[in-house]
């Protein structure tokens, strides 16, 4: 039960078609599909592509891994890079958002709090429990944390009990009222799947016997229910949720046949960072140009990817990824010296 880069950019397609949907129809927009809250339930059970993301990550960064990397050149490679995307976004965005749109620091943050858009800049303002300026972009003080927190979680895996230990504090987070953990409150329902994507690497095996899928289906349609029913649950029932469609995705698809999704899956890191913008804060009226989601839903991952194909070819221009690169090599000369 390999994932291949095949693979995980199918999956990631998956992920940020059920993001748009769920940002798009979580709440009421009376539109045809809110008849009888269909919308809105599916858009609730279409959060499940957070629990996908954070999953692949704990996946892709067992694949990864090296015995003899150091913590320094782990955590300059991975958070280096993911945040390098991060501000190339934040700066084609908030300008855009400050000066045409008029959504001002002052708005976001409230008045006199300097401190709150350098934290967001580097993606750890959602820590003190604040807004970011684009609301989807909490998940990066999730990733993050969950960045710092895996070589910790690699030593322990790899213990005789290790795996057992990790899965009891997964679920134990995804227990505890919020309002408890503070700083890891951004991690809080996202553990456990981190943890099942870091399973799912070393004991794939446990996943490709023939009663795992019937087992797994079974508690995939108890959680959709519980999911609704008691939103609480959230950390268990979408990592439930997310492992049936990941092996429901191995077990019945081919990656070769999937080209749309693994496009979509090459630039979702780019829809994720800039959609709310184009949805929430700038151009609502232009998406929901009409009350059809099986219209107004296609047209606006069309725009997404007209948008992300945009940035990339900025990217090209100004040659980013070559700078990114030389920024890479700086500063691993810096670190050997």
């Amino acid at each position: 039960m390999v994932l291949t880069k095949n693979d995980t950019l199918a999956l990631k397609g998956i992920a940020i078609l059920l993001l748009l949907w769920h940002h798009m129809f979580f709440v009421s927009k009376d539109l045809l599909f809110d008849w009888h809250d269909i919308g809105i339930k599916s858009a609730i059970l279409s959060r499940v592509c957070v629990a996908i993301f954070v999953f692949l990550s704990g996946y892709g960064l067992m694949v990864s891994s090296k015995i003899n990397e150091s913590l320094i050149a782990f955590y300059r490679k991975r958070l280096f890079k993911l945040l390098l995307n991060y501000w190339y976004i934040w700066l084609l965005f908030v300008p855009i958002g400050v000066f045409v749109f008029h959504r001002t620091f002052d708005a976001v943050y409230g008045q006199n709090e300097p401190l709150y858009p350098i934290l967001d800049f580097v993606g750890l303002l959602n820590c003190l429990g604040k807004q970011s300026y684009n609301m989807s972009w909490w998940f990066y003080s999730c990733i993050i944390l969950l960045y710092v927190l895996f070589p910790i979680f690699n030593y322990i895996i790899k213990t005789k009990w290790g795996q057992y230990l990790l899965v009891l504090l997964g679920i134990f987070l995804c227990i505890i009222p919020s309002g408890y953990l503070s700083i890891f409150e951004p991690i809080k329902n996202y553990l456990l799947v981190f943890i099942a994507g870091m399973i799912f690497y070393k004991k794939g095996v446990l996943f490709s016997s023939p009663n795992f899928k019937y087992i797994v289906f079974l508690c995939a349609i108890i959680s959709c229910g519980l999911r609704l029913k008691l939103p609480q649950l959230e950390g268990i029932t979408d990592t439930i949720i997310c492992i049936f469609i990941v092996d429901c995705y191995k077990r019945h698809c081919n990656a070769n046949n999937l080209s749309l999704l693994k496009l979509l899956g090459f630039h979702s890191f780019n829809i994720y960072l800039y959609h709310s913008f184009i949805n929430m804060y700038y151009f609502t009226d232009i998406v929901y140009w009409c009350n059809n989601p099986l219209v107004v839903f296609p047209f606006f991952v069309i725009l997404c990817m007209i948008i992300s194909l945009i940035i990339e070819k900025s990217k090209d221009i100004i040659g980013f990824y070559k700078i990114q690169n030389i920024l890479m090599k700086a500063k691993r000369n810096k670190t050997d010296i």
